[in-house]
């Protein structure tokens, strides 16, 4: 390629040549990689609920998210087999264009039951490591986590359950994973406690900390990892059946057996000749609360007898309501007979009429 160029004084030719040209691509690719750096992502999978469509919906075309619907429910556990559906449904180029949303509304919750013992979580980088690269990580999450300690918790999972773990959810082996040189992938162990309480899911959240160097963060830094209880849901009880009850402050206690990591609750309902408010009241609301790691719950329930003839009775049964427990299920007895005894000495008609036109 000639040309020249113009001055006051003289004239100067110029010629590029076709390596001169391979040279100037060279800088510039050189130039963009600079503002390029490798990701570094954990590995997850990948699934379209209704949530990522709403989520979807007021972000993309109508015609691509609807394209989505078929692909609702099924599980990838990597990100090829994704993207190539998204390009089989959507087309090269509308893939091209948002399959990073797609992809960060699409990722899967992690599940591990109790009982497995260890999971290995992967974390991943799209281009080879020159040499080990340190990834810094960080738990949160309402799941409880123990020391680190690598020696307790290996890739095969613990090497001893003690007691003293047991008031964990969870430990982990290191808080930095490491890929090695020439590697692009690694792995970390999350080693699962199992102990005898039922306990609601609980979820481990993963991130990836800052990195340094010349590697930078991808699209899926964070994970949500949720421990799946394997024991059968604890039962409830009231402690006593049948009972006597005199004007004054009674209790209405339900027992819990095995006891639960949970907080449980127990609403009751009513029936009988006793009527609230008149007979009885509730002090604090007519909910029997267990929490996590008791044995028993109570309410205090308020007998009102001024009005009604000493030895006259009132029937209030108490039962639970079988619908409405949350985190247990009905045991033993789950019907309280009260026999509520009056407390009015008979010095004028007032009771007596009561109890007459009620009886």
């Amino acid at each position: 390629m000639f040309g020249e160029k113009k001055t006051t004084n003289k004239e100067v030719k110029w010629i590029v040549t076709f390596a001169d040209l391979i040279t100037l691509l060279f800088c510039f690719f050189v130039y963009l990689s600079l503002f390029n750096k490798p990701q570094v992502d954990l590995k997850t999978g990948f699934i379209v609920t209704e949530t990522t469509i709403n989520t979807l919906t007021e972000r993309l075309p109508e015609n691509v998210v609807g394209s989505l619907d078929s692909m609702k429910g099924e599980f990838y556990e990597i990100r090829g087999p994704f993207e190539a559906k998204l390009e089989t449904l959507i087309g090269q180029k509308n893939t091209s264009l948002y399959k990073t949303q797609i992809l960060i509304e699409s990722v899967a919750e992690g599940k591990v039951d109790e009982f497995t013992g260890v999971l290995k979580v992967g974390i991943m980088i799209n281009e080879k490591v020159e040499e080990d690269l340190r990834i810094p990580l960080f738990f949160a999450g309402n799941a409880r986590r123990g020391p680190v300690d690598p020696e307790l918790c290996t890739e095969d999972g613990l090497t001893r359950n003690s007691e003293e773990l047991q008031e964990f959810d969870y430990i982990t082996g290191t808080e930095v994973a490491i890929i090695p040189q020439g590697g692009q992938e690694s792995f970390f162990p999350i080693c699962v406690i199992n102990d005898d309480l039922y306990e609601s899911p609980e979820e481990i959240l993963v991130q990836i900390g800052k990195l340094r160097g010349d590697v930078e963060r991808g699209n899926f830094v964070t994970r949500s990892i949720f421990i799946q209880d394997d024991e059968p849901i604890p039962s409830v009880s009231f402690e006593i059946e049948r009972r006597n009850l005199f004007k004054g402050i009674a209790n209405i206690t339900a027992s819990i057996s095995p006891i639960s990591g949970v907080k449980t609750e127990i609403p009751l309902r009513f029936a009988g000749t006793a009527k609230e408010n008149m007979d009885f009241q509730f002090r604090d609301g007519s909910t029997i609360m267990i929490v996590p790691y008791t044995e028993k719950g109570t309410v205090e329930l308020e007998v009102i007898q001024d009005d009604v003839p000493l030895y006259a009775t009132r029937t209030l049964v108490v039962q639970m309501d079988d619908d409405s427990i949350r985190n247990a299920e009905v045991g033993g007895i789950s019907r309280q007979i009260n026999t509520i005894i009056g407390a009015q000495e008979m010095k004028d008609c007032s009771g007596i009429n009561r109890f007459l036109r009620e009886n």
